[in-house]
């Protein structure tokens, strides 16, 4: 994706940015023995050129970086986590911002999370779409790039196991992601708009293989 930005008194286009994102990034689980082998980088190297032209980069980081062994819950099917040297190989291949507003993202709970959050500082690269708070979220993220600022914010589907069984959904008090309603919608996009030049929303949810449904066609518009 590429944009002319437009200076607010002329109206002249003064400058092009380029956007490159990405789905569901997972270095681990069952390509761990391969990754270990060949490197965090080795399933980038037919792309890697096209990233270079990117501006901005971005991607669903879909595990928690972290060395913590205890899952959020023994009853969640499908639990992840990597190691930071993924975070080398994707800062390496180009990425500058992660989104972290999905399902896995508190496998291991806060503690993966904060990991997660520590690392991804470390490596100087840009998150959202998780935090220690949901006012911290609701501001969403700013991003300066060529003197123009572009806001990201995620949210996640609203399911009832991850307000039950699995507590990932953020309060005034617990940290996590912003779980997907209206009123955090209206108010999320807001708060971005207002503090920036253009604003980027990124939806976890959906099925595996499985088509777009009516909810999501709203949620979208």
């Amino acid at each position: 994706l590429a944009f002319s930005c437009y200076d607010r008194m002329t109206k002249e286009k003064n400058t092009v940015i380029k956007l490159f994102a990405v789905g569901d990034i997972l270095l681990g689980d069952a390509t761990q023995s391969l990754l270990d082998r060949e490197g965090y980088d080795y399933p980038f190297q037919n792309i890697k050129n096209i990233f270079q032209y990117g501006d901005i980069v971005f991607g669903n980081l879909e595990t928690p970086v972290t060395d913590h062994d205890e899952p959020i819950s023994e009853d969640k099917r499908w639990t992840y986590k990597t190691k930071p040297e993924s975070l080398t190989a994707l800062k390496k291949m180009g990425f500058n911002v992660l989104c972290l507003s999905n399902n896995h993202i508190l496998d291991y709970g806060e503690a993966g999370l904060l990991d997660t959050m520590k690392y991804i500082n470390e490596k100087q690269l840009i998150h959202f779409g998780a935090d220690i708070n949901k006012e911290r979220l609701l501001s969403g993220t700013i991003v300066e790039i060529k003197n123009v600022k572009i806001g990201f914010i995620g949210f996640m589907i609203n399911e009832s196991s991850y307000e039950t069984d699995f507590p990932f959904y953020a309060d005034s008090n617990k940290s996590g992601v912003l779980q997907l309603n209206e009123e955090n919608v209206l108010t999320g996009i807001g708060n971005v708009k207002r503090n920036s030049d253009f604003v980027i929303v990124s939806f976890h949810w959906g099925n595996t293989y499985s088509k777009i449904t009516d909810s999501q066609l709203k949620w979208g518009k």
